[in-house]
């Protein structure tokens, strides 16, 4: 039997500013008080609702941590009202709003739009900050202050991240300084709306352009008429360039340039194939932070257009609040030392993808690679195939044909919307395309961007290049899509031949000896399954030719593709919380494959973390050894330790069991925590060396 004091004398002490403590909350967290909701009139007129929820509690001398949630476009201030109530149960005081054009604000406000994350927006929310500062001067915190929310919240997260602690200054409403600001924490959306609204600098974002330019009264917000005039204007002239120059010389618009200074630590999450953009997008902004900046990023699912996973969901949220905790109480509870790259591993099966109950293969990494040296080179060739030797001599070039039916221009797409449906693009714009396969001898894991190098031979001045990358599971009938991406040129010379470079978008994905991968070059920009299935980019409405050669040298094309050897096991829990005064029993699935059958494994436990890990013979354990180490390996005979020690089944699996249930409680010091899980699988007990597994993290509450 474990003991109660066993673990007791594992807790950290953590310190905590003297001049402010902080209130220790209940296990059942602080009782609430919601407010009843207050106007907020902005310098320029506009009237907009907020609302108040803290605990009801005496607040502490410096006042609770004030939390200022922002929602998706369209929602309103009571979107994810349960996890904002979950926040303010922990000691702080959770502010919530509508944004302009959106719910309450739209109403009060029948002419006012808005202007789609621009310099409004940014004055706005240190206008709704500085209001509550005021109002509750003697319950929130004059001087800690984060930002969080979802999609259009997430731009206000990384606007507040950028803008922290500097004036802004904008036409019609004077000068405000900016409130400095604590810590971020955001998901569902690119750190720099720009680049999304105008991909590359040469597409226009299909989204992008029906949120700016489709009618309000059919929408769940109003778009400034500003801001629709100006994308519009642009769209019909077919002037990327022209938009991108106008919206960057708004007042208050501009992020990515800001982050580059910005010293506020930065949580993101963001789904693999959100309908939006893609992590690269999220990448872009968080690689742009000074070196010494904290950042995270949890790369999985949950987002626009992708299936809602319950684990994924519970990881993002118990990340955000351990984030909170660390930088407005300054918890020391590891968050911030932690690998910076949490990555859930894209399911192929479509069954487990699409299961709202899947556990997703996880890995913990310091960064996720973007175009890094190392990627294993695949040449296109003529017969379709992807081959690792550069061809020889020169093969037939692939032909792209970009046909485009009379009378199908920008200003029919701008003015009939039936004419943006894909059957209707594709009528007028036949698909063409050609793919290229290779087999895979060995199991692999695709980690990062891929890169994508084209020599082609152009015919018409501007034309799109679109590059998918799909895999087949051996046994599988369909192709499922890995990642994307696409260029617009706008300037080639026709007959001449030149480069074509694309990024494809970040993915992690295992796949198993005898994966078929496929790459697919086409003339539209338009995804596949699991993605929704859709144009990215608007096309061009000129006809191209464009063909893609399969020489040697400067004449050859090929796939850069970031892969890793596959991790042998993976380990993965059915819980990722233990509740410390009632814990209930955590199942455990250790995943190897058939040929690992009859090896025998030890999962260990620690509470200091999976970096830098743990040096064995064979490989790494990701878990820092520590005193519960120690403690659960003397104990690993024990029956609450289940299957913690034993041999592989003839699948290649076991299923461990941590079960805590006949304890009273377990140290409530502990909250806040995590206990990291992992597994060292050897061949037989007498040999040395060993493979790791992947580490499974458990938040102590």
């Amino acid at each position: 039997m474990i003991r109660i004091h066993s673990l007791a004398v594992l807790v950290l002490a953590a310190a905590v500013a003297a001049q402010c403590p902080r209130p220790v909350p209940p296990r059942s967290g602080f009782t609430l008080e919601t407010l009843p909701q207050e106007l907020v009139t902005y310098r320029d007129g506009v009237v907009a609702e907020g609302r108040l929820i803290r605990p009801i509690d005496a607040p502490p001398s410096c006042g609770w941590p004030l939390v200022v949630r922002v929602h998706s476009l369209g929602a309103s201030r009571d979107q994810e009202l349960e996890f904002q109530q979950r926040i303010a149960s922990l000691g702080f005081a959770v502010w919530a709003y509508d944004v302009r054009g959106q719910a309450s604000t739209r109403f009060h406000n029948q002419s006012t739009g808005t202007t789609i994350y621009g310099g409004n927006e940014r004055f706005d929310l240190a206008e709704q900050i500085a209001h509550v500062r005021t109002a509750h001067a003697t319950s929130v915190s004059a001087d800690r202050v984060a930002v969080i929310g979802v999609s259009q919240g997430g731009v206000h997260a990384w606007m507040a991240a950028a803008q922290s602690g500097q004036p802004l200054t904008v036409p019609g409403r004077g000068t405000i300084l900016f409130p400095a600001i604590s810590c971020v924490v955001g998901s569902d959306y690119a750190a720099e709306p720009i680049d999304h609204t105008v991909r590359g600098g040469t597409l226009f974002s299909t989204i992008a352009l029906d949120t700016a330019t489709l009618d309000p009264n059919t929408q769940l917000f109003a778009a400034d008429t500003s801001i629709a005039n100006l994308v519009r204007q642009h769209f019909l002239a077919q002037d990327p360039a022209g938009l991108v120059s106008a919206m960057r010389a708004e007042p208050g618009r501009e992020i990515a340039t800001q982050l580059g200074t910005s010293a506020v630590p930065i949580l993101f999450a963001h789904a693999w194939h959100d309908a939006i953009c893609d992590v690269g997008f999220v990448l872009d902004g968080l690689h742009r932070l000074p070196p010494t900046t904290p950042w995270r990023l949890l790369a999985s699912t949950t987002g626009h257009g992708v299936p809602h996973n319950f684990a994924e969901d519970r990881e993002r949220k118990s990340l955000a609040l351990r984030w909170l905790e660390r930088f407005l109480w300054d918890e020391p509870n590891g968050v911030d030392q932690e690998a910076r790259v949490l990555s859930a591993a894209l399911p192929l099966d479509p069954t487990t993808h699409d299961d709202s109950q899947s556990l997703w293969h996880r890995d913990f990494d310091a960064d996720l690679p973007v175009g890094a040296p190392g990627a294993t080179r695949w040449f296109t060739t003529d017969a379709g195939a992807l081959d690792a030797i550069e061809p020889p001599i020169a093969g037939v070039p692939t032909r792209i044909e970009h046909q485009v039916a009379p009378g199908y221009d920008a200003a029919r797409w701008m003015n009939d919307l039936a004419s943006r449906e894909l059957a209707a693009v594709l009528a007028a714009m036949p698909l063409s395309e050609r793919a290229f396969d290779v087999v895979l001898a060995n199991p692999a894991s695709v980690f990062g961007a891929a890169a994508v190098h084209l020599r082609v031979a152009p015919q018409a001045e501007r034309f799109t290049l679109a590059a998918l990358l799909l895999a087949r599971e051996p046994g599988a009938s369909e192709f499922r899509m890995l990642a994307h991406g696409a260029r617009g040129v706008l300037d080639a010379v026709p007959q001449q031949a030149r480069d074509v470079d694309v990024t494809l978008s970040p993915i992690s994905a295992r796949l198993p000896a005898g994966t078929t991968l496929r790459l697919v070059l086409r003339n539209h920009w338009l995804t596949e399954a699991p993605h929704l299935h859709g144009l990215i980019a608007v096309p061009l409405f000129v006809p191209s030719i464009v063909d893609v050669l399969h020489g040697s040298g400067a004449d050859a094309s090929w796939l850069d593709l970031p892969l890793r050897p596959a991790a042998t096991f993976s380990l993965r829990a059915t819980r990722d919380e233990l509740v410390l005064d009632a814990p209930a029993p955590i199942d455990f699935v250790l995943d190897g494959d058939q040929g690992r059958a009859g090896w025998h494994y030890l999962v260990a436990a620690s509470l200091t973390g999976q970096s830098p890990g743990t040096i064995l013979p064979g490989g790494v354990l990701p878990l820092v050894v520590d005193p519960l180490t120690e403690v659960f390996g003397m104990l690993v005979w024990s029956p609450e330790l289940v299957g913690f020690f034993g041999v592989l089944d003839q699948d290649g699996r076991a299923r461990p069991r941590l079960d805590l249930s006949g304890l009273p409680s377990l140290p409530l010091a502990l909250a806040g925590r995590r206990m990291t899980f992992a597994a060292w699988v050897q061949p037989s007990l007498g040999q040395l060396d060993g493979l790791p597994s992947t580490a499974v993290d458990v938040l102590l509450r």
